[in-house]
């Protein structure tokens, strides 16, 4: 009967989030100007904030040859410009960009000389995402330059890593916020981050989730967690679809369980591994979320401009990651190794991390008579790792080819040990008889 009343649960909070995803695009385009954003976006290339090229140089020197990744802005920035003639439903379901493939500086070069000849045109069809961040992007160059749109996102970036440095603070003590988000700022590209708006808006979700998974873990009272929780955090999901680029979508699910897990650890061993049982749940439906509202757009796509194009595009979208994988040479394990040994540095933080908290639990388990209780627990709050693992050898050419930004999440075999191995070692867990 549980189960039955949260699959119920889940099913009307996903047909409510996809009305209300197609209400906020329609929104969005209607009420938007292509023209200002045109405007704006061609200030941007005159001063050179807009580079024609899709990977400039970063002024922080931070991983990836230096460089950051302008290719998502300028694809997202072409999404739905001037095509106004299309249609508002055939808008949303296609969601064209400029076509880029026609210049070889790719969507950013193609984008400057499209502006600066006065010939935009959204045209090439992108229809397997939602690309939600219109609702956020489209409002904001309306009225403002592309400069300030980086300046108000960099804010809101900073705000919710406080946010989550709060909720760390809270879970695992003082310090504890440094362990987790320093690592991002030293060795993954959390400078430049906040100017690629599109991949910005994934990461504030993904630790915006987490945060609010904290908090509601706090406060919910235990009787509203049975429904309320899973629900939460099945929207969670679908909301992380609506405005995805598939960057980095297992940091939010791998915190949420994890997040759980140290937030509930205590009692015997089967009380543990029910505690990550129901942590990988959380995460679990989490996917769930992510894949329903996917499927969403691809039901959309299919109503507004019949199965057959929805086909073409399932079918070329499942070529060209075949032809991904024959060109990356992407074997088992292969994807996750590639962006574990991209440099020695980002290598050797996480092995040296991984070897401190070993050291530190192993500590620990000579001093105290619970050793077992604390070996139970470290390697149960290590379980959720599983889901970064388990999503990028899922997706084992996208990952290899966008190393990029998809180590991101490979932080988190850094910053999950160290963090479990602090929280053992302020409040260490003491077996209870079975």
């Amino acid at each position: 009967m549980k189960l039955l009343k949260l699959l119920a649960a889940c099913a009307a909070a996903a047909a409510a989030l996809g009305v209300v995803f197609v209400a906020l695009l329609a929104l969005t385009l209607s009420l938007t100007s292509d023209a200002a954003i045109e405007a704006n976006l061609g200030e941007a290339a005159r001063g050179e904030v807009l580079s024609p090229s899709s990977y400039p140089m970063s002024p922080y020197g931070v991983l990836n040859d230096h460089q950051y990744d302008m290719f998502s802005d300028c694809v997202g920035f072409g999404v739905n410009l001037s095509n106004q003639e299309q249609g508002l439903l055939r808008r949303i379901a296609e969601s064209p960009t400029a076509g880029y493939q026609a210049n070889e500086m790719g969507p950013c070069g193609y984008l400057v000389d499209a502006i600066e000849a006065g010939r935009v045109n959204a045209d090439l069809e992108y229809l397997r995402f939602w690309h939600g961040y219109q609702a956020y992007l489209r409002p904001l160059l309306s009225v403002m330059p592309l400069e300030a749109v980086r300046r108000v996102t960099a804010v809101l970036f900073l705000l919710v890593m406080v946010l989550f440095a709060w909720r760390i603070e809270r879970l695992f003590g003082p310090w504890a916020w440094a362990v987790a988000i320093v690592p991002f700022f030293a060795l993954s590209d959390f400078f430049t981050a906040p100017m690629v708006v599109t991949q910005s808006l994934q990461l504030i979700w993904a630790f915006l989730s987490a945060a609010l998974l904290a908090i509601v873990l706090e406060r919910a009272p235990p009787k509203a967690r049975d429904l309320v929780l899973p629900v939460f955090v099945f929207a969670l999901g679908a909301v992380s679809n609506f405005l995805n680029f598939l960057i980095n979508p297992p940091l939010a699910p791998a915190l949420i369980a994890f997040f759980y897990i140290a937030a509930n650890l205590g009692g015997d061993t089967r009380r543990t591994w029910r505690t990550v049982a129901y942590g990988l749940g959380l995460a679990a439906l989490w996917l769930a979320g992510f894949a329903a509202a996917w499927i969403e757009k691809w039901l959309l796509a299919a109503l507004v401009l019949g199965p057959d194009v929805v086909i073409h595009a399932l079918t070329r979208a499942v070529s060209d990651y075949d032809a991904a994988r024959e060109r990356l040479g992407v074997h088992f394990l292969g994807a996750s190794r590639r962006n574990l040994l991209q440099s020695p540095l980002f290598f050797g933080f996480i092995a040296v991390s991984i070897t401190a908290a070993c050291a530190l639990v192993a500590w620990l388990a000579h001093t105290r008579k619970d050793w077992r209780a604390a070996v139970t627990s470290f390697v149960a709050m290590m379980t959720p790792l599983a889901v970064v693992v388990l999503w990028v050898e899922a997706n084992s050419a996208h990952s290899s080819e966008h190393m990029g930004f998809v180590s991101r999440s490979f932080l988190l075999f850094a910053i999950v040990p160290l963090l479990a191995a602090i929280k053992l070692w302020r409040a260490p867990v003491r077996a209870q008889a079975a």
